[in-house]
């Protein structure tokens, strides 16, 4: 799970013009009456020239406009920029998806730590079957959350 927390930090890389961001599980801590003990900022370094940031943003829009990811166009209606990437792990144990939307980045990941959990068949067991479903419904949540002011 660990190593999937990193892709997300890793594909924010694109969305934040080759400035990588580590990711970071916690802002603060506080004790009962909120007095911060401690407070984490993220590390940033440049990693990819903002060019080469938005060359791979467009190969990834691809994904949701003719590849793996065309179910967010037709099934959720999605019509805005979207960039992302499906991922199956072997023996689809595992099946992830990316999203970058202008300022939002999302990974979700569906399998289980026993490698023995698996689908039988690709046609089932791919990440554009088992995470971009999940994906497409966190959007369409996010979207129509009027309190979070992100259209």
């Amino acid at each position: 799970m660990y190593l999937f927390f990193e892709m997300v930090g890793a594909y924010g890389t694109f969305a934040n013009k080759g400035v990588y961001t580590s990711p970071i599980f916690l802002n603060r801590i506080e004790d009962k009456n909120g007095v911060i003990l401690d407070e984490f900022s993220p590390v940033t370094n440049e990693v990819l020239s903002e060019e080469k940031a938005f060359v791979m943003l467009n190969l990834m829009q691809g994904v949701t406009t003719r590849g793996s990811g065309v179910r967010l166009r037709w099934k959720y209606g999605f019509k805005n920029q979207i960039a992302g990437k499906t991922g199956t792990t072997q023996n689809q144990s595992d099946g992830w998806f990316m999203g970058v939307v202008p300022n939002l980045v999302t990974g979700v990941w569906t399998g289980a730590e026993d490698r023995a959990v698996h689908f039988r068949d690709i046609s089932l067991g791919q990440g554009a079957n088992m995470a971009l479903p999940i994906w497409g419904e966190y959007m369409t949540r996010v979207y129509a959350d009027e309190d979070l002011r992100y259209f």
